[in-house]
């Protein structure tokens, strides 16, 4: 009897191992960097806070943060632009340190000796940016939960909304393409999109899968069981 019930429960954890989720995020889900440097500059501005004023290096971080992010976000970068991105910042930046900064930063002091420049952000707009960006982050997470895909060994089941609307396909000649637009997304979250080809006419596109490649594994191995397994004669 402890064979059976042994058989059974490891029967049971291999029919649960066969479904696969996949929920298609927001890009809001990347602006989570930025929340947690919000998060971090506002303690910091918290201690260092003598003067009751804005601590100008902490405003520039926030600023360049938000630049990276917002660019992340907004473009879809591949490998080959992300490259040449790359090799042409290092190129400007080689060329500003050597040739342009030194002459033109000794004329600019010169001018504006006497000006103070400070970004200002003190520790209420670091409180109220945690918050926005805290309360977009949790809404982005909570949507996929009632629009999702779920890939079983005998159908794609796709369930959407409160009261269920659900599309039901066979698996039996499903095929998917794993595709990732986004070479930043990707280092961030592991993200991509999956498209899966139904039949001749109908396809389903999937964007910004979390952990990409761990669920294209799984869906392979579970497809690769699906093309082997034969009917046993009667």
């Amino acid at each position: 009897m402890a064979e059976n019930s042994l058989e059974q429960q490891a029967r049971e954890e291999k029919e649960e191992g066969e479904i696969i989720y996949l929920r298609s995020y927001s890009k809001a889900i990347f602006l989570f960097p930025l929340f947690l440097t919000t998060i971090i500059l506002w303690i910091l501005q918290y201690f260092l806070n003598e003067s009751a004023k804005p601590v100008p290096w902490l405003g520039f971080v926030w600023i360049l943060i938000f630049f990276i992010n917002i660019f992340a976000v907004s473009f879809d970068i591949s490998t080959t632009k992300f490259l040449i991105i790359i090799l042409i910042f290092i190129i400007v930046l080689v060329l500003s340190i050597f040739l342009i900064l030194p002459s033109t930063l000794n004329a600019f002091y010169k001018e504006v000796e006497h000006i103070e420049f400070n970004i200002g952000m003190n520790e209420d707009f670091y409180m109220v940016m945690t918050l926005i960006l805290g309360i977009v982050l949790l809404i982005t997470i909570i949507t996929p939960r009632f629009n999702y895909w779920k890939l079983e060994r005998n159908e794609l089941y796709h369930k959407r909304g409160i009261f269920v609307e659900a599309d039901r396909y066979p698996t039996k000649s499903l095929k998917y393409k794993k595709l990732i637009p986004d070479i930043l997304e990707f280092f961030l979250l592991g993200a991509g999109s999956i498209t899966f080809i139904i039949d001749k006419s109908d396809t389903e596109h999937l964007s910004t899968i979390l952990r990409i490649n761990n669920k294209a594994k799984r869906i392979d191995s579970l497809l690769s069981q699906i093309e082997v397994e034969v009917e046993p004669d009667v």
